[in-house]
């Protein structure tokens, strides 16, 4: 099974389609800006995250790149829980379909399109 993941991939320069010529790719303000947004949702899933042995919590990333046209941010959980007592985590997957207050990823997934929406909102007012 595969690791629970929220992914968000932001593509500024489809988002700029029919405006004046832009640079594709975002700024360094926005870029700071997404990493702000990525990291305010991942503590979004720390804070969900039951924590029995610790393991889980710690198995818990939060990865971004910059690509020649947008930005990838990824939350995911499971695999390399370096000092835990489940190392690797295997059952991340299994713990999130649970549901309810197990799903760790569920305020994020709520608040990701709203919380990345606004950052590039706020991209395209300053480039206009």
């Amino acid at each position: 099974m595969s690791s629970p993941q929220v992914r968000f991939s932001v593509n500024i320069g489809n988002a700029l389609a029919g405006m004046r010529r832009v640079d594709d790719a975002p700024d360094t303000r926005t870029t700071l800006e997404l990493e702000g947004a990525l990291a305010t949702l991942f503590a979004r899933t720390q804070a969900r995250v039951h924590i029995d042995t610790g393991s889980l919590f710690a198995s818990g990333k939060m990865t971004s790149r910059r690509t020649p046209n947008g930005w990838v941010g990824k939350i995911s959980y499971g695999g390399a829980s370096a000092g835990s007592v489940h190392n690797p985590v295997k059952y991340a997957w299994f713990e999130q379909r649970r549901g309810g207050s197990h799903d760790f990823m569920f305020t994020a997934e709520q608040h990701a399109d709203a919380t990345i929406a606004r950052v590039v909102a706020r991209a395209l007012d300053g480039r206009r």
